[in-house]
């Protein structure tokens, strides 16, 4: 069986960010839980104590259930932060929020 040329591509691209999932997985798996499910759940919960409006309360869930931002990548490498750490959960977030989002959204409406 062939390998898919955009996994060669990645692979070829980023071979740190791989190790880093690897070796490091268990608290980026937990911090990108949290992120994404946890937090917006947390929200919603405040947003309904509050008694905020339907259409408030889907647009403040949906802000916390976005993953993070990409920008944290060049402040951790520029700042002497762990860049590599960041790009794993830059990573792992991006992808997870495709299915998070959608059962936000599925939820929401």
């Amino acid at each position: 069986m062939k390998t898919p040329d955009w996994l060669v591509f990645f692979r070829r691209k980023l071979p740190s960010a791989n190790c880093v999932l690897v070796r490091g997985s268990r608290p980026v798996l937990v911090d990108s839980g949290l992120k994404l499910l946890i937090l917006p759940l947390l929200t919603a919960l405040a947003c309904r104590l509050l008694s905020i409006g339907d259409l408030a309360m889907a647009v403040a869930v949906i802000f916390a259930a976005l993953p993070t931002a990409t920008s944290s990548y060049i402040l951790a490498q520029q700042m002497g932060g762990d860049a590599r750490l960041m790009a794993a959960l830059l990573t792992v977030q991006t992808l997870a929020a495709v299915v998070t989002m959608l059962l936000l959204l599925l939820l929401l409406v």
